[in-house]
């Protein structure tokens, strides 16, 4: 099949490019390894602000549809945990899932297609320009190609395209492991209320080197909490930080259940110096367009 552009990865990034590139008429295709059900699921800190949506003129979220709280700023605390800055300005506590499915389902209402349950493993490459992808049907095991005048990878941290590049080229730059957090959160029921008017990041070079532990309430009683740490030789394994460090201070406030957990990497670095190739762009984490101060990644994507 031949398309005017391929986006691989239909997270945030990939999906919303999807969706604009098919709006203005072009013909596109959306590949992702999850099922169609499944994208928009993704361990995250799950806020954003509200000024990427002023931004981009995507619809905000929803109060009890894509959004499940609203922030009225972020508090930065020192290793105390008494003193702290807030920055003020109104954010999202995203329901990261419905959020994801709304942005695939209007990218699918304008004609993009999309191959779910799909791997894309390989660039196609004539000389110095990239042609298409390879991908392979994780039901059936099937292999196919691709054709594509513009292939996006959206892919994530893995950045799984631009790293089948040629290294000569300048698109397929190296990123040293020390440039990535690698993180570990759960979302967690709890008995006591929170306040929900802030998002918490914790400053601590003893519980989370080179990265932060964070707080952030989805209602009065549900929040996200998690913990990154810079990667590196002897890095700290992310959830045994959590487990040792910040899982005894949410105990204090009554744990009633685990709703979900899991680990995942950022990128903390400036933006990958070349974005865009002969036939190839590059977006999202996998171009490591995330906040490299506090790793905030969906706006920026």
């Amino acid at each position: 099949m031949t398309y005017d552009v391929v986006v691989v990865g239909a997270g945030t990034a990939g999906a919303f490019a999807a969706y604009t590139l098919a709006k203005k008429g072009f013909k596109v295709a959306l590949v992702d390894r999850k099922p169609a059900d499944k994208i928009g699921e993704k361990v995250c800190g799950d806020a954003i602000g509200k000024h990427h949506f002023v931004t981009t003129g995507l619809e905000p979220p929803k109060l009890g549809f894509d959004a499940e709280s609203l922030f009225e700023g972020v508090r930065v605390f020192s290793p105390d945990k008494r003193n702290y800055i807030t920055a003020f300005g109104e954010g999202y506590a995203l329901n990261r899932r419905v959020f994801g499915q709304r942005i695939l389902k209007s990218a699918l209402d304008e004609g993009a297609v999309l191959y779910d349950r799909c791997h894309a493993f390989k660039s196609l490459v004539e000389e110095s320009w990239v042609k298409g992808v390879r991908v392979r049907d994780l039901k059936s095991g099937e292999t196919r190609d691709l054709q594509a005048k513009i292939v996006m990878d959206a892919s994530g941290a893995t950045a799984v395209i631009r790293n089948t590049l040629p290294e000569g080229w300048w698109v397929s730059e190296k990123i040293s492991r020390r440039d990535y957090i690698a993180a570990y959160r759960e979302i967690v029921e709890l008995e006591e209320e929170v306040n929900s008017r802030f998002a918490d990041i914790f400053l601590d070079v003893e519980v989370a080197p080179g990265g932060y532990w964070w707080f952030f309430p989805k209602s009065k009683n549900v929040v996200n909490i998690g913990i990154g740490v810079q990667q590196g030789a002897n890095a700290p394994n992310p959830k045994t930080r959590y487990i040792r460090h910040v899982l005894p201070i949410i105990k204090k406030k009554g744990i009633v259940r685990t709703i979900n957990s899991g680990g995942g990497i950022v990128p903390v670095r400036r933006t990958v110096s070349c974005m865009v190739w002969n036939g190839f762009i590059v977006v999202g984490d996998a171009a490591c367009t995330a906040n490299p101060i506090h790793g905030g990644g969906i706006g920026p994507s």
